[in-house]
């Protein structure tokens, strides 16, 4: 029951965004600017999100492997 619910959302959720892109495309009439400005307050939210949340961040860029031959 609970995965139906956040299927639901989920749809309710991109449905939203994908009106709320149109209607961003139009006040800042290009394309690139409307994609630009989402991204960025995604990414404002996201990182807001993550500094009050108190997660701590790891990141692995790379990890050496040892190789027993």
């Amino acid at each position: 029951m609970f995965a139906i619910f956040i299927a639901i959302s989920f749809g309710a959720v991109f449905a939203i965004q994908t009106a709320i892109n149109a209607q961003l495309r139009k006040f800042v009439v290009s394309p690139f600017l409307a994609s630009m400005t989402s991204f960025t307050v995604g990414v404002v939210f996201l990182t807001i999100t993550l500094l009050v949340s108190g997660s701590p961040i790891r990141l692995i860029l790379w990890k050496k492997r040892r190789c027993s031959y």
